[in-house]
């Protein structure tokens, strides 16, 4: 999945799309919960259409919320890949919903937590409609591509995990009062979804993440989201790129999600993870 779209008419409706149960105001938005929202929708060339959904967790925790009648869709299926455990912050493009040619219906994600239920609504409604975005005219950016393959392993042991990353060298763009935009590559690891905790670490012999320090600017750089794991490739790419280990707390079926963001370019797939007492 490659993520470099804005809405073409109404931006504001980009970065939330919420509709409250019940008489809950708009000012719960700042609340802590969780807050589902649809981020826009696609055309496919064959003609089904793409729907992007995230959230928005004011907690400053991870939240797990199973699936069930407080995590689900509608109409069924229920399930459709969307996550259990929800990183603190605004978190877009999470995952896709596809749609065959013609659809032209609504159907929405919902969500119960602290502040109730929420429900984000999706349909292919011209408000929300995706385009590429190119900053730079007559530039255009190859994104990056990622794949990894389904693992096993046990309780408390570290697990290997080695994705497949390919991008192309970029030139740094230099954004004014902020110096130059880094065309390096960044490997982000997280629970999509598991009945347990995931402790991320840095795979054997690899370099230990950068504390926070000075950013562009001079500005320091934000605190690392908990939960979120990050591993940066320099050029060129090496076939160790992303690579990182993850223990699991309890047996069962996890999905990791991995995402190689370059720029403006991002691709996204996930990882099931067979854990064993």
């Amino acid at each position: 999945m490659i993520n470099r779209f804005s809405c073409v008419v109404l931006a504001a409706a980009c970065a939330v799309s919420l509709v409250f149960s019940g008489t809950v105001g708009a000012q719960n938005y700042r609340q802590q919960g969780i807050y589902p929202v649809f981020d826009g929708w696609e055309t496919l060339p064959d003609g089904s259409v793409k729907f992007y959904f995230g959230y928005m967790n004011r907690h400053t925790t991870q939240i797990t919320i199973p699936l069930g009648p407080d995590n689900t869709f509608d109409p069924a299926p229920a399930d459709q890949n969307q996550p259990t455990n929800f990183l603190p912050g605004r978190h877009e493009h999470v995952f896709t919903v596809v749609r065959p040619k013609g659809f032209n219906a609504k159907f929405a994600w919902t969500l119960k937590s602290g502040v109730g239920v929420q429900k984000a609504m999706a349909s292919p409604d011209q408000l929300y409609i995706l385009e590429v975005e190119e900053e730079d005219p007559g530039e255009h950016a190859v994104p990056p591509q990622i794949s990894s393959k389904d693992v096993t392993g046990k309780v408390g042991q570290a697990i290997a995990l080695t994705p497949q990353v390919k991008a192309t060298a970029q030139k740094e763009r230099v954004i004014e009062g902020s110096g130059p935009r880094s065309a390096a590559v960044s490997v982000l690891w997280n629970l999509h979804r598991g009945p347990g905790a995931v402790t991320f670490s840095a795979a054997p012999g690899a370099p230990a993440p950068r504390a926070p320090g000075a950013g562009r600017g001079g500005r320091p750089e934000p605190p690392p989201t908990p939960g979120l794991f990050t591993v940066s490739c320099s050029f060129p790419i090496a076939a160790s790129c992303g690579a990182a280990q993850a223990a699991f707390s309890v047996a069962g079926d996890y999905v990791l999600s991995v995402a190689a963001q370059q720029q403006r370019e991002r691709a996204q797939t996930f990882v099931r993870v067979h854990v064993e007492p």
